[in-house]
């Protein structure tokens, strides 16, 4: 199965818009630098449901330690485990 390019923004920026509104346009920003990347942002409390209801459809999901801490650290899932990473981890090219 080939990756499909897909990346969620998980904040609550409407709610701490000073800290995960600077993370959502710092990731918007960087995202826009890869167009083959298919960006959406998902509102915390609406990944949380959508992680039980269909895990499947994520890909990659990043967000802040603060929000992170409200997923479980090992969901499990029918086609596979999720990997949560607790540091942030930099591509250089």
């Amino acid at each position: 199965m080939g990756r499909r390019q897909h990346l969620a923004i998980v904040h609550k920026a409407k709610v701490f818009p000073l800290t995960c509104g600077l993370f959502r346009d710092t990731v918007r920003e960087v995202a826009a630098q890869y167009s083959h990347l298919v960006v959406e942002e998902v509102l915390a409390d609406t990944m949380a449901m959508r992680l039980v209801k269909e895990p499947e459809r994520f890909e990659v999901i990043v967000t802040t330690n603060l929000v992170g801490d409200i997923f479980p650290t090992r969901p499990q899932r029918s086609a596979g485990e999720w990997a949560w990473l607790h540091r942030p981890i930099w591509a250089i090219e």
